[in-house]
């Protein structure tokens, strides 16, 4: 993937598209994102390039780093739906956490993770009729970007640290699946 089709599909705004260079290799290109402060750039960047599971696994992972996103009502009923999808992703699992988020609110943290998974593939259509489009692709890892962002504003005061934090963790993520190694 190059610099130019990781914008397109982070749809990330013009002050991180300035930053690329043609020819800039990706990992390069998202550390410097990270390195200049825009860390929801360079978390909206990894989590188009980390596979499904791994990039909800972070979200959650992030989410749950952050107490008073965790405290909202429904909460844990949507993080186990998700812990229960990451273990076994099948699509009753994928529903199941659409049903946990829409109780809880898309609009929580915890309830857009939920939708995240729930946009991670199969049809859109309920699952008594046929089956219906799927979702647009990568859009699950923009609900992610977005649970993350709620998660760390919980605490304004924080919210940067909280950024921060989950860019770290993001670039542990993409080194452990060795994202990076293709570019060599």
């Amino acid at each position: 993937m190059t610099v130019a089709e990781l914008n397109e599909r982070a749809d990330l705004n013009e002050e991180a598209r300035q930053l690329a260079t043609p020819d800039m290799p990706v990992r390069t290109y998202v550390e410097q994102l990270a390195k200049t402060g825009l860390h929801r750039a360079a978390i909206s960047a990894l989590l188009q390039l980390l596979p499904k599971p791994d990039a909800i696994a972070w979200g959650l992972e992030s989410v749950r780093k952050v107490e008073p996103a965790t405290a909202k009502p429904k909460a844990s009923d949507v993080l186990a739906a998700v812990d229960a999808w990451l273990e076994d992703p099948t699509d009753e699992r994928r529903r199941a956490a659409l049903a946990a988020a829409e109780q809880a609110g898309v609009g929580s943290p915890a309830g857009c993770l939920g939708l995240a998974v729930f946009l991670c593939g199969g049809s859109l259509a309920p699952p008594h009729v046929n089956p219906g489009p799927e979702p647009a692709p990568y859009l699950y890892a923009k609900a992610i970007g977005g649970a993350m962002a709620m998660a760390a504003v919980q605490e304004p005061v924080k919210a940067p640290e909280y950024l921060r934090l989950f860019v770290d963790r993001g670039f542990e993520w993409a080194s452990r699946r060795k994202i990076w190694e293709e570019e060599k």
